[in-house]
């Protein structure tokens, strides 16, 4: 099995536990956090300066555009920051845990309709 780090950015807390907690409740994550962090970015012709926030999870999906497409869905942002990056090494108690309380066959499409 191949385990991703994922990485979402939101645009406020409250979207990133709504997130979080809709992924884990469809058996996706089998949980995760969400970080505060300063964003420095050029948008519309001008820099701009926000306080963001990121949900940060690992992932053990044979879908990840699957995946990536239900979490657009469950964003506000028209193309939110999505990424995967692929782990060299988990330890086995969190590669467990994750394979536990996760479904990594079940395409996103299913987990849509729990």
């Amino acid at each position: 099995m191949t385990f991703y780090e994922l990485k979402v950015g939101v645009g406020s807390k409250e979207e990133g536990v709504s997130l979080l907690k809709k992924l884990v409740e469809e058996k996706i994550l089998s949980g995760g956090n969400i970080i505060t962090s300063y964003s420095c970015f050029y948008w519309q012709d001008k820099v701009n300066e926000v306080e963001d926030y990121i949900v940060v999870s690992i992932v053990c999906s044979t879908d990840l555009q699957g995946l990536e497409t239900r979490i657009s869905k469950l964003t506000h942002f028209k193309d939110p920051l999505i990424t995967f990056t692929e782990l060299a090494h988990i330890n086995k108690k969190a590669a467990d845990h994750i394979m536990h309380n996760t479904d990594p066959n079940k395409s996103c499409s299913e987990a849509k309709q729990l």
